[in-house]
């Protein structure tokens, strides 16, 4: 039984995380989702998306305030239960 609850918390999980990526510029998110879920390295998506690596740095620190504070007021619907 402990399966199917997991699953489900894990879906509840995924389309939030979603719905906090949509907020977010499609460079933003392409930027975010090669750092922080394909785990390339700031050099890494600079030199993939010819952007300086400061740029990367501040899209990475940007997308990560948005997500704060969303999970501030609601992850705990999903997260803390």
């Amino acid at each position: 039984a402990a399966e199917p609850d997991s699953s489900l918390e894990a879906e509840e999980a995924d389309r939030f995380f979603e719905k906090i990526m949509a907020k977010l510029s499609p460079q933003q998110q392409k930027v975010f989702r090669m750092s922080r879920v394909e785990g390339y390295s700031h050099q890494q998506i600079a030199d993939e998306l010819k952007l300086s690596k400061l740029t990367v740095k501040k899209h990475v620190a940007d997308s990560l305030k948005v997500f704060k504070g969303y999970l501030k007021y609601f992850g705990q619907l999903f997260f803390f239960y």
